[in-house]
């Protein structure tokens, strides 16, 4: 037999009227009670009379009663005699990071530096948000070598400190980054303090510091 265990945080929400209906009923009522919050999927989740609530700003997967009295932050584990605690909200998680990455045009634009040890079967990626300015990325980036002799692929988005504004130091620099002509050279130099020539161009950097946000990326 499998048993659910959920870790929450607890927010008594105002009274409501009979259980909803419809996914979409949930969905509306949730944004009613949390109007602050902008709500994408609803769905059941594996404990009857619990639905899972997807928050897209701020990023969060949530948790709703099915009489709405209660919305939940945390994640949910399935328990079995035999085998160790599944966490399901990180699996969630997972698949929807795949599905963005899979399908966001931004994705596509990703700084590339490729493996240099093949693998059979291609060997894996990595997507990396990065800053130029950011002292742990430049940190990773010094390895990239290693990274990409032990055949991993190495795909870089922009994520810039400050957000994506052109008022930021960080963000005029990513732009100019990936408006080079040798991108993989401009943004080394740029990570090892060097200045490099400002361009402009049509650019993804906002796309993909809203892809990482949406993401739950928070820093680099």
């Amino acid at each position: 037999m499998a048993w659910c265990l959920l870790a929450v945080v607890a927010v008594e929400v105002a009274a409501a009227p009979p259980h909803p209906s419809t996914l979409e009923e949930i969905k509306a009522q949730v944004g009613l009670r949390v109007p602050n919050m902008a709500i994408g999927n609803v769905v059941p989740s594996r404990v009857p009379g619990i639905y899972e609530v997807e928050s897209l700003d701020p990023p969060a997967l949530l948790y709703v009663t099915a009489d709405l009295s209660y919305l939940f932050a945390g994640d949910l584990f399935a328990l079995s005699e035999n085998e160790m605690p599944a966490n399901l909200s990180e699996a969630r998680r997972e698949r929807e990071r795949q599905e963005v990455l899979a399908t966001s045009a931004a994705v596509g634009d990703a700084i590339v530096f490729e493996r240099s040890t093949e693998i059979s079967g291609g060997g894996p990626a990595a997507y990396f948000f990065t800053d130029v300015n950011c002292g742990y990325c430049r940190a990773v980036h010094e390895d990239i070598g290693g990274i990409t002799g032990g055949g991993v692929e190495v795909r870089y988005l922009a994520f810039p400190i400050g957000g994506a504004s052109s008022s930021t130091r960080s963000y005029d620099t990513m732009v100019s980054v990936w408006c080079a002509s040798d991108r993989r050279r401009a943004l080394t130099d740029a990570k090892l303090g060097k200045d490099i020539p400002n361009r402009t161009c049509e650019n993804t950097v906002a796309e993909q510091y809203e892809l990482g946000r949406r993401l739950g990326v928070s820093v680099t």
